[in-house]
């Protein structure tokens, strides 16, 4: 008997995610829901870890297969697909925080705890390599806030900087500055230990980072 020339396909549910892609860019839809099954969760999950809002996260894990679909030719066959996915979705998490400073959102806060937190969650949901893009992010977020023109900041020392050139030179009193600072420092002493407070209530109470 001869062999069969054109043996059946795989089961969609047992090719790995590189061979499910792959069939994605040749226009398998069958191949395309398996992997939004396989990822959506994943997806959403590091997205809200990144956002702290699970509504915008839902929203943007749509997105993300958006451009999958959409980008389906420009995957390269052999690379990890989980790296490339989540990849699209810190881009996509990117811009998402740079509205936050255009005023079309605001971000929720946490403390040096949740912060830790966050980390390990990402490292568990998507490993290593997404780390460093989640260290970008958290970067980009202290950069902007340390020029704020706020006390104890470099950005509340450039207010004072400013307000003396208003003044033709005229300095301000070293020690009303430095008692500016002080409040400042203390404020946000205050405000950092707070938010670790809620954050250790929520680990001990076994909760993740973003529910």
């Amino acid at each position: 008997m001869a062999p069969d020339r054109n043996p059946p396909l795989p089961q969609i549910v047992s090719l790995s995610d590189e061979d499910l892609m792959a069939r994605v860019a040749e226009d398998d839809e069958r191949a395309f829901t398996e992997l939004v099954g396989r990822f959506q969760g994943r997806v959403t999950n590091l997205v809200s870890r990144v956002l702290n809002d699970r509504n915008a996260s839902d929203d943007l894990a749509q997105e993300v297969f958006v451009r999958v679909f959409v980008h389906r030719r420009n995957y390269r066959r052999g690379s990890k697909f989980s790296t490339w996915i989540f990849t699209i979705a810190a881009n996509l998490a990117k811009n998402e925080i740079r509205t936050w400073f255009a005023g079309r959102a605001a971000p929720q806060f946490s403390g040096p705890v949740g912060i830790a937190q966050a980390t390990g969650e990402v490292v568990d949901e998507a490993g290593w390599v997404m780390l460093l893009s989640f260290a970008a992010l958290l970067s980009i977020n202290l950069a902007i806030l340390n020029i704020l023109p706020l006390p104890m900041l470099d950005g509340g020392r450039m207010f004072f900087v400013f307000i003396e050139i208003l003044r033709r030179g005229k300095r301000i009193s070293p020690q009303r500055e430095g008692l500016v600072h002080l409040v400042g420092f203390v404020a946000m002493l205050g405000l950092v230990v707070l938010l670790s407070f809620f954050d250790v209530q929520r680990i001990i109470s076994g909760e993740q980072f973003f529910r």
